[in-house]
């Protein structure tokens, strides 16, 4: 079985699945992603800053302190968030 057989096969099956989610469903997700961001930031600020990775598109100073201001800036954000889900 090629690629496009699976993906057609999971297209028609995913079509045809009733899915029934709640608000509070979609609230969990958008948590987790707050979560989780910081961390796709900081790995990304690695990549982008790798010379044999990117080459001549590497970040300059300007590109690395926007980013690195917007981790820290979100890095922060994510701990207050945390903070104030468990201290109530």
């Amino acid at each position: 079985m090629g690629a496009f057989e699976l993906s057609d096969r999971f297209n028609r099956v995913a079509r045809t699945a009733p899915i029934h989610f709640k608000r509070a469903d979609f609230k969990s997700f958008e948590v987790a992603n707050g979560v989780l961001l910081p961390f796709v930031l900081v790995f990304m600020l690695k990549l982008i800053n790798r010379e044999h990775l990117m080459g001549e598109y590497r970040n300059g100073f300007w590109g690395n302190a926007i980013a690195g201001g917007t981790s820290v800036v979100m890095v922060a954000l994510t701990v207050v968030m945390v903070w104030t889900s468990l201290a109530g």
